[in-house]
């Protein structure tokens, strides 16, 4: 028989909505196993996977193995929320009223998702903020950043040499919470850095890059050192260079593009003078034939 974390008294098992959950009887505690908030509509994984962080260790014990536990800090409509969670197990435990407060983070996320695109690291709604010359969806609570398709281009972070095929892309790492932009699982990656790498979050369905706004300028590093990489070796294969990020924007092309052309009537008006004087020549040596 399992023992309360908080109260040392043997707790009893209850069922709740046909699942047998552990209940201390002093202290109204719940402990739940791995898997076992899902079957009592706790969403356990969405509430540690990107609405809680870690604060530091526990002094209460896992009740099914005897092991220090973790705690969790999550920002909920009622205030903020500690839990404990088990390490060794990924079993749950829970004070008198946290499960009510951890099942109002749900909601909150639908009622965000409902007006506009919702933060899937706190659950708040993104406000749009200019970031250099254009607009981004940006979160208050935590600073992250969403870059819809092509955003991140303009911010100079290159998604094909980040997030494509090669030794110079990022490293996928695992998976991580629905992307503000398309509601699909996003992947989390790590990009490498001279020394050391950066995380970033990105949505392989629609192409948004998800990423700290502290970790922006470690970002744009990463890229430009894939970018180089990229092209080091499409050089020493023979393969056609492909241009940055940068050099793809469209103030870009049309600055190349405007470049090209002044280039162009350079050349024509050259041509033009070398001809002018050359007729000139052979008029002051009287061959010209007017």
């Amino acid at each position: 028989m399992r023992s309360c974390p908080e109260c040392r008294v043997p707790m009893n098992v209850e069922q709740v909505l046909g699942t047998p959950i552990d209940f201390c009887p002093k202290c109204a505690g719940v402990f739940l196993d791995a898997g076992e908030g899902k079957l009592i509509n706790l969403d356990v994984d969405f509430f540690f996977g990107f609405a809680a962080r870690p604060s530091g260790p526990s002094a209460r014990r896992c009740p099914d193995h005897g092991e220090a536990m973790t705690l969790f800090v999550a920002d909920t409509p009622n205030g903020p929320l500690t839990v404990d969670r088990a390490g060794c197990c990924g079993g749950v435990f829970l004070d008198a009223g946290e499960a009510n407060m951890m099942a109002s983070v749900g909601p909150a996320r639908l009622e965000a998702e409902t007006n506009g695109k919702v933060c899937p690291a706190c659950d708040r709604r993104l406000t749009r903020e200019v970031l250099h010359d254009f607009e981004v969806d940006a979160c208050s609570g935590c600073g992250h950043i969403f870059f819809d398709p092509g955003e991140a281009e303009r911010s100079d972070i290159d998604t094909r040499a980040l997030f494509g095929a090669g030794e110079w892309a990022a490293t996928r790492v695992g998976e991580a919470g629905p992307c503000p932009g398309c509601r699909e699982p996003m992947a989390r990656y790590e990009a490498a850095l001279f020394e050391g790498s950066v995380g970033v979050f990105y949505s392989i369905e629609c192409g948004g890059v998800w990423v700290q706004r502290d970790a922006l300028p470690r970002l744009r590093h990463a890229s430009r050192l894939a970018v180089n990489r990229r092209a080091d070796h499409q050089f020493a294969t023979g393969q056609q260079v492909e241009p940055s990020a940068a050099q793809r924007t469209p103030e870009a092309l049309r600055a190349s593009e405007d470049g090209l052309r002044q280039h162009q009537m350079a050349l024509q008006q050259h041509v033009v003078l070398k001809s002018i004087a050359a007729l000139r020549r052979r008029r002051r040596r009287g061959h010209y034939l007017g």
